[in-house]
């Protein structure tokens, strides 16, 4: 009754508003068969079933192949341990047939002596058996034991370490070879209890093998145990990464080896030493950010190394083909004529610009100075400054290398970028070099310190002597039987080759190469031949050590003036003496083109000298550096750069004077006597070469310091002076310059009789227009007061002349 009454007022609801009226409105001409409904209704449901079954086979499919996926990681396992099968098969083998060969005649065999027999005897099944269940249970406990103990430490140790550098701990050698060995071990101790039981022969020889793997496996542990806790130590992986980049780095550029020559290990070393330098970054900025930056330090250090082995290897790699360099793309710039063409058709279709791939030559120099430059703005967060001194050093190496401890030997020279004459990454290095300057705290006394003895040995580096010789010899080797060719080319692999030497020899080998299949024989001459490459090598070496040599004078200046400002004035006076260190080294090295053009540079410097306070002046020892220079100028005759040094002793002597005053006696005789010290040797040099611009260069400069005619006054005073005590330090101070300076007119003079007579009868002379470097040979015992005196003598003239000069002027202008 109640569903009639819901349908009623259904029905009146639906004729009032059309959304209760029904959706579809069959008439009934328009209603279907009920046979159809069936049909229709039983085909629908046969469908789907069918679509229901295809996706129960989908859903089986798909578990289907998870569960081989499961299966899968079996087959995975056997390719990871493929090589410890064959190996334990291969073993398992060999050991087999020598249990056959033992049993069948090795046994007869030694049953035939009675000795043997009778003192030996051979094992029991039973003790066999027991051996290995001991074998196998022993090794399987301390497997699980190590392993457990090693899996626990490896993941607090490396808990600190990014991916990379974890990967690269946990493919260590040492551990991985250790853990497959107990697994081998193990198992084949195994494999021989099974064949205990299953063959009727008993495996004498096998049983050994195992006992042997065993005993192994047992001192192995010791070995584990120590490389264990070493090779987790930030510095042993650092020389094991070291290590590795070293071997790669000789596949590539060892030729005569046949890795050499493979395009897939060339390659495989290359992507392996760019992941190496990458973990070498990583360790930095693990072990920076947990605060040890006592290890962090040592990254720079390594960094350094790797890139000074690199270079002293680069020359031998081959860039013909490529294989080492990485590929970048370079964007074609309408300067390129070449290109100009094909890059305005192509940015004619809307492309954009045009790229074109290069072979990245440098690229592991640019990881290493990237990396290193890092480090370089990280170091402002070390407050005690071993990082900043770190890249310094790094920095130092690759310029100019170091020195080898060797045994019983002097110590041997590592060669850097100057060195191999890879003179891009040295200006490369160097423009980062003099940046850090900027970053170093001037407070820390062991980072100023770091830059300037960094800084005096990029300076020694740089000043080391070619060895010219030695490529005279390489150069003389070209020629074979008089004047045919040496096909050998032996030279291009030979090490002691600085780069761009090995270069130009190369050169000119192709141009005796062409000589000889145009003339039939090298035509030639050798002398001439050797002249022209040697004189291009020396124009070369003269050219980059001084603008080399200028960088680094302008770096060091700019870095004086700094301290000046800033009113460090010991630091400051440290880079002013080493400056005029360098001069020294010039000299002393014969370099005098280098010198003549070096002096330019320092003469505009002098005045820096006035800046350092007397203390410091005294305490660094000024005074003796520029005598040092003075006296060697002198001895070499280098008139340039004598001036500049003469100069410098009389700033100096300005500067230390002061210090006398309330001193001993003896210092201020020692300070007096100092102008005819001077004076004397640069007189009997003036006198030998007949040019007085020696002695005047000296005197003008000392003159200045003293005020009217007091110079000659004080000059006629000291010379005089004749102390015990002055003449021991004068002799231990001088006496060896002395001696250099008459050795050399000894050396160069002829010697004569002389035609009056002596006080023994006639003299013997030196044969010079000078009639004072003439008597010099009279008073050899002598000859140092003889100078001194000489010089005196000359003043006194001088001061005549000037005299008489004066009275002649004045007397002219009163006329």
């Amino acid at each position: 009754m109640l569903f009639r009454q819901i349908r009623f007022f259904l029905i009146l609801l639906s004729k009032n508003f059309d959304s209760f009226k029904p959706r579809h409105n069959f008439g009934k001409e328009h209603k279907p068969s009920r046979l159809k409904l069936m049909s229709d209704n039983f085909l629908g449901s046969c469908y789907h079933s069918f679509v229901s079954f295809k996706e129960k086979i989908r859903v089986w499919v798909y578990g289907s192949e998870k569960e081989a996926a499961k299966h899968s990681i079996l087959i995975e396992f056997f390719k990871h341990v493929k090589r410890i099968v064959f190996y334990l098969i291969f073993i398992f083998v060999i050991t087999s047939l020598l249990d056959w060969c033992f049993l069948k005649y090795i046994i007869p065999l030694l049953g035939k002596y009675d000795y043997i027999s009778n003192t030996f005897s051979l094992p029991s099944r039973e003790f066999i058996s027991v051996g290995l269940e001991i074998f196998v249970g022993g090794i399987s406990a301390i497997l699980g034991l190590i392993f457990a103990l090693f899996t626990v430490g490896f993941q607090l140790y490396t808990d600190r370490y990014s991916e990379k550098v974890s990967d690269f701990i946990n493919d260590e050698t040492v551990s991985d070879y250790f853990f497959s060995f107990l697994i081998f071990t193990d198992t084949f101790s195994i494999l021989t209890l099974l064949k205990l039981y299953y063959v009727k022969n008993l495996p004498f020889i096998s049983f050994t093998f195992s006992a042997i793997f065993v005993a192994i496996s047992v001192l192995g542990i010791l070995v584990f145990k120590r490389h264990y806790m070493n090779s987790l130590k930030p510095v042993n992986l650092l020389n094991s990464i070291w290590s590795l980049i070293k071997e790669h780095i000789s596949t590539v550029s060892n030729q005569c080896s046949y890795k050499y020559r493979s395009w897939s290990l060339v390659i495989y070393a290359r992507n392996s030493v760019a992941r190496y330098i990458e973990v070498i970054a990583d360790m930095y900025r693990d072990l920076a950010r947990s605060g040890n930056r006592n290890e962090a330090s040592l990254v720079p250090l390594f960094l350094g190394n790797i890139m000074r082995d690199y270079l002293d290897l680069k020359k031998f790699i081959d860039k013909e083909r490529g294989w080492w360099s990485f590929q970048r793309f370079e964007r074609v710039k309408a300067s390129d004529l070449t290109m100009f063409t094909i890059k305005a058709n192509y940015e004619l279709e809307g492309k954009g610009g045009l790229f074109i791939p290069k072979s990245d030559q440098d690229w592991f120099e640019d990881k290493v100075f990237n990396i290193l430059e890092e480090i370089t703005k990280d170091s402002v967060h070390d407050e005690s400054g071993k990082t900043i001194n770190s890249v310094l050093d790094a920095y130092k190496l690759i310029l100019v290398g170091d020195y080898k401890k060797q045994v019983d030997t002097a110590p041997k020279v590592v060669p850097g970028s100057i060195q191999n004459q890879e003179f891009q990454t040295f200006d490369k290095a160097f423009g980062k070099f003099s940046d850090i300057y900027k970053l170093i705290d001037l407070n820390n006394d062991s980072s100023v310190t770091s830059l300037i003895n960094n800084c005096f040995q990029i300076a020694d580096g740089l000043l080391q002597p070619w060895d010219i010789e030695y490529f005279k010899k390489v150069i003389s080797s070209f020629y074979h039987k008089g004047n045919y060719l040496n096909t050998s080319r032996n030279f291009q692999s030979d090490r002691l080759l600085p780069n761009w030497v090995r270069e130009v020899l190369i050169d000119y080998w192709n141009r005796l190469e062409v000589e000889q299949v145009l003339e039939g024989k090298i035509v030639t001459p050798l002398n001439r031949f050797n002249k022209e490459i040697i004189d291009s090598i020396t124009s070369k070496k003269n050219d980059v050590i001084y603008d080399r040599l200028k960088k680094l004078f302008k770096h060091t200046t700019d870095i004086a003036i700094d301290l000046i400002r800033k009113k460090k004035y010991e630091s400051a006076g440290q880079f002013i003496k080493m400056q005029y260190e360098w001069m020294s080294r010039l000299l002393f090295l014969d370099e005098f083109n280098i010198a003549d053009r070096f002096a330019a540079d320092l003469r505009k410097n002098i005045t820096l000298l006035t800046y350092v306070p007397m203390e410091i002046a005294i305490d660094l020892e000024l005074l003796e550096q520029m005598e040092k220079g003075f006296f060697m100028s002198l001895y070499k005759r280098q008139k340039s750069v004598y001036k500049i040094y003469a100069n410098a002793l009389s700033l100096v002597m300005i500067i230390t004077r002061n210090s006398t005053g309330n001193a001993d006696p003896d210092e201020v005789i020692k300070m007096a006597r100092l102008p005819v010290l001077w004076g004397g040797i640069a007189y009997v040099v003036s006198e030998s070469e007949q040019d007085f611009s020696y002695v005047i260069a000296i005197n003008n400069a000392i003159e200045s310091i003293y005020m009217g005619d007091s110079f000659p006054k004080l000059i006629d005073a000291v010379i005089e002076i004749k102390t015990t005590r002055n003449i021991w330090w004068e002799t231990t101070r001088y006496h060896s310059w002395y001696s250099n300076v008459l050795g050399k007119i000894d050396h160069d003079l002829k010697t004569d009789i002389a035609r009056e007579d002596g006080e023994y009868g006639f003299d013997e002379v030196y044969v010079h227009p000078s009639k004072f470097i003439q008597n010099l040979k009279r008073f050899e015992l002598m000859d140092e007061e003889k100078c001194i005196e000489g010089y005196g003598l000359w003043v006194k003239k001088r001061e005549l002349i000037k005299k008489l000069l004066y009275i002649l002027n004045k007397r002219a202008a009163d006329e």
